[in-house]
C-alpha cells in the first residue's frame, strides 16, 4: 500500500511538472470516436491533447482528455520508421489496434522526422479479426 501511494505521489508530481512546462510546447489534438486502452488505463471516446515528452531519460506520450481532464502517460516500447506516405503528407497520426470493440493505442507519429513510436498492445486470441484505426492529429498552441 505504501508503494502504491508513493507511486501515485510521484506520478502526480511528474504531471504537475509537465503541466507547468507545457505552455511553451506545441501540442497535438485528436478527436477519438471510440474508447481505447493506453498506459494501463481504459480511456473514453473524446477530445485529447497529445504531448510527446521526456523525463529522466524516459520517453513517453501524455494523453489528456479535454472533457473529463483525465491524463495518462504512455511509455512507448520502441521506434521504427513511419510509413513513407505519412512522411510525404506530414500529417501527425495515432493508430489503434482494434479487436471487436476493444481498441488500444498502437503507434504515434508527430508529423516531424521519420520516427514512429510503437506502444505495446494487448494480445488477442488466434482467429480474432484485428483491424487498425487511424486518427489524424492537428497542431494546436498551448493556452
Amino acid at each position: 500500500m505504501k508503494r502504491f501511494t508513493m507511486n501515485c505521489m510521484i506520478a502526480a508530481a511528474a504531471l504537475t511538472a509537465l503541466a507547468a512546462s507545457a505552455p511553451a510546447q506545441t501540442r497535438l489534438k485528436a478527436d477519438i470516436p471510440f474508447a481505447f486502452r493506453s498506459g494501463g488505463a481504459v480511456l473514453p471516446a473524446g477530445s485529447y491533447v497529445v504531448i510527446p515528452a521526456q523525463m529522466g531519460g524516459h520517453n513517453y506520450f501524455t494523453l489528456a482528455n479535454t472533457d473529463n481532464k483525465r491524463t495518462v502517460m504512455s511509455s512507448y516500447a520502441y521506434q521504427n520508421n513511419a510509413p513513407k506516405a505519412w512522411v510525404v503528407d506530414g500529417k501527425a497520426r495515432l493508430t489503434f489496434e482494434c479487436v471487436e470493440t476493444r481498441c488500444a493505442l498502437k503507434s504515434a507519429w508527430t508529423g516531424a522526422g521519420t520516427l514512429q513510436y510503437q506502444f505495446h498492445t494487448p494480445r488477442h486470441e488466434r482467429g480474432e479479426m484485428v483491424r487498425t484505426a487511424e486518427i489524424r492529429l492537428n497542431s494546436t498552441k498551448a493556452d
